[in-house]
């Protein structure tokens, strides 16, 4: 696959979603629409965020070790580590959802300490392919993912809010 086509097909996704596919998607034509999207969007849209962790099997010791730094400090919801690729992820990788008040706490101490690893940081609102390919950002190396596997609203299966987090973490260390 040509680096120009990783790059376009960077989509990010929801393990719950793993089994949408959209025959029809088209990557390029969605996101040549991007630079037309005008609307003016409210930060209430976002419930929540969440972020995930890639790594390849060869760096899963370096991700258990940041996926326990993150639940010794912070107050999130930590998702099972999957070792091969599910739904639009093409790597394995490891979830952490999180609230919006956390945002501020956990995203600058990732972009000091994700040892390396590449983690796609996106919003969480009705339009997940939206969330996953305009209002995301990357930190450390931008892999490709499946847009197909991600609906265009929530309704389409049958939900109408992304889940509310619930944190199966306590922090143990207090200084971030």
């Amino acid at each position: 696959m040509a680096d120009n086509q990783q790059t376009n097909e960077n989509t990010g996704g929801f393990v719950y979603l793993k089994d949408f596919l959209d025959p029809n998607f088209k990557i390029e034509e969605y996101l040549k629409n991007e630079e037309i999207d005008r609307k003016i969007r409210l930060k209430e849209e976002i419930l929540n965020f969440h972020a995930h962790v890639y790594y390849t099997l060869e760096s899963k010791e370096t991700a258990k070790l940041l996926y326990q730094e993150i639940a010794e400090r912070f107050r999130i919801q930590l998702g099972m580590m999957y070792d091969f690729a599910a739904g639009p992820h093409t790597y394995p990788q490891f979830e952490v959802a999180f609230t919006t008040n956390e945002f501020s706490n956990l995203i600058p101490w990732l972009m000091l300490n994700r040892k390396g690893l590449s983690i796609l940081i996106h919003t969480n609102t009705v339009y997940p392919r939206d969330d996953h390919l305009k209002t995301c950002f990357w930190l450390g190396k931008q892999l490709p993912l499946k847009g197909e596997k991600l609906p265009e609203h929530l309704s389409v299966v049958g939900m109408k809010e992304p889940p509310q987090i619930h944190p199966n973490t306590v922090p143990t260390i207090l200084s971030h």
